[in-house]
């Protein structure tokens, strides 16, 4: 069995190579391979997933004003959007998207073309 990762150690009790790191440092590692996504990428994702005309209607319908004009803003002028952007995580919230459904998503996300 070959080591997968520069973070595995050798278990001589399990005989076997152990990933070391906590699932908080596991998750920022993966998060940090998630490319930031053009406007495009973004919303063919949402698209692609049934989601566009729902995150719209859910924009329009946030109550506070000073928010729904933020957001509103970063979704229709955002150049690119980040996985670790406060907007994105407030939009995938309006969505009830869990992190494993958005990661899903923004993997898929980078397979598109920019």
């Amino acid at each position: 069995m070959q080591k997968q990762s520069q973070y595995e150690i050798w278990n001589e009790s399990t005989k076997s190579w152990q990933d070391q790191r906590t699932a908080e440092e596991k998750r920022a590692a993966y998060l940090a391979t998630l490319k930031n996504l053009t406007r495009r990428q973004f919303r063919l994702t949402l698209l692609d997933y049934d989601l566009l005309d729902t995150i719209e209607q859910k924009i329009k319908q946030i109550e506070d004003v000073k928010m729904r004009r933020r957001i509103q803003i970063e979704y229709d002028d955002a150049t690119e959007f980040s996985r670790s952007s406060e907007a994105v995580a407030y939009m995938c919230n309006l969505l009830e998207l869990d992190d494993n459904q958005i990661n899903g998503m923004w993997e898929h996300a980078m397979q598109i073309e920019i």
